[in-house]
């Protein structure tokens, strides 16, 4: 697999991508040893930074490890998907939570988008809802605001973002920077956001096409155009 200095996306992500991927199927077995940082700007024409880049994406992911004056690793557990995948139905019950605070912020005036961000082992960590215009702050989307009442976490490993709305570029690439293992969508009709590129990059996505989110935002969207447009950051 090649790198496209033409993406758009940095290449020591791209190369991280790789790596990730092989290490997901298998090609590169837990405890071995991956190639140097050297060995990989030579295959992949890069510069040595860059690969050296790439290998602390991976560390920070925790998809591999470092011995001091012998190399770098497969983690012990990273070509291992965790947790297992979640059940529609419990992502049903989770996404009760998230609609519960799209409705808070529809009753404060502000855009009923609501999101829930569990642990691995089921635990809510964080929940909340939209805030642009109760705080007039434009980064306060769900996501970010669950992901804030969350609190620092070690690891996003096993994690799972719960939101009513398919989440735009902004919160997909919250998901995608903090190694979160799963998204569940409320629902993708009234705004397609970046939830396929998520899937793409080994994020499980689970869209459940729910007609109280959509009947929710729908109704929203009608009423208050302009405001819609303002947080999708599009001109009417």
């Amino acid at each position: 697999m090649s790198l496209d200095p033409k993406s758009g996306r940095p290449l020591y992500v791209q190369l991280a991508d790789v790596i990730a991927a092989r290490i997901a199927t298998g090609e590169y077995a837990p405890d071995r040893m991956v190639p140097t940082p050297a060995r990989l700007a030579e295959e992949y024409g890069i510069a040595v930074l860059t690969a050296r880049r790439a290998m602390q994406e991976l560390r920070r992911h925790e998809l591999i490890y470092t011995v001091p004056g012998k190399g770098s690793f497969v983690a012990p557990a990273a070509g291992v998907s965790a947790p297992a995948t979640v059940e529609r139905e419990q992502a049903q019950r989770w996404l009760g939570t998230a609609l519960d605070e799209a409705r808070a912020g529809l009753a404060e005036g502000g855009i009923p988008i609501g999101a829930a961000l569990y642990g691995a082992d089921g635990v809510l960590l964080g929940r909340g809802h939209n805030r642009r215009v109760q705080d007039g702050d434009p980064s306060l989307h769900a996501e970010t605001a669950a992901f804030r009442a969350a609190g620092r976490q070690r690891s996003y490993r096993g994690t799972t973002m719960v939101t009513t709305l398919s989440p735009c570029w902004y919160c997909s690439g919250l998901v995608r920077q903090f190694g979160i293992s799963r998204v569940v969508v409320g629902e993708a009709e009234t705004f397609h956001g970046g939830h396929d590129w998520l899937a793409q990059h080994g994020v499980e996505v689970i869209v459940l096409d729910d007609p109280e989110c959509t009947a929710l935002m729908r109704d929203f969207i009608t009423a208050h155009p302009a405001l819609w447009h303002e947080d999708i950051g599009e001109e009417t």
